[in-house]
């Protein structure tokens, strides 16, 4: 568990403006600042090695990384396709929905691609479990 800090640089008169309006932007930016670094310990452990264990002291390496020896092919059908069959070997619950972070390249790539853009092809069936 990652333990996270606000500074509260609030005046007293402020405070009192804040009772009355838990919406203020002094509200919002300590919510912001709060989820900024929550996302933050998230992103580190999706993208390098996380702390596990009952104390968090063990590391843990990414095993679930989909694609990454051949990232000059960018994102294909392949990797997504890999993607699923990672999750559902990690026992996944299927009725979770699952989702993928992608950035404008990928998106390029896929929309680049005759079988994510045509009618022929485009519809995801989903096996019954």
């Amino acid at each position: 568990m990652d333990s996270y800090e606000y500074a509260d640089l609030i005046d007293d008169p402020d405070k009192v403006q804040m009772l009355i309006d838990p919406t203020s932007s002094y509200a919002n930016a300590a919510a912001y600042a709060i989820g900024r670094a929550v996302d933050d310990s998230i992103i580190s452990a999706a993208l390098g090695t996380a702390s596990t264990g009952k104390s968090g002291s063990t590391s843990t390496s990414n095993s679930n990384s989909v694609g990454v020896g051949s990232p000059a092919a960018g994102l294909t059908i392949a990797k997504l396709v890999e993607a699923r069959k990672v999750f559902d070997n990690g026992s996944v619950d299927p009725s979770i929905p699952k989702f993928i972070a992608v950035g404008p390249e990928q998106i390029e790539d896929l929309l680049n691609n005759t079988t994510v853009t045509s009618a022929d092809y485009n519809s995801v069936n989903s096996l019954p479990i």
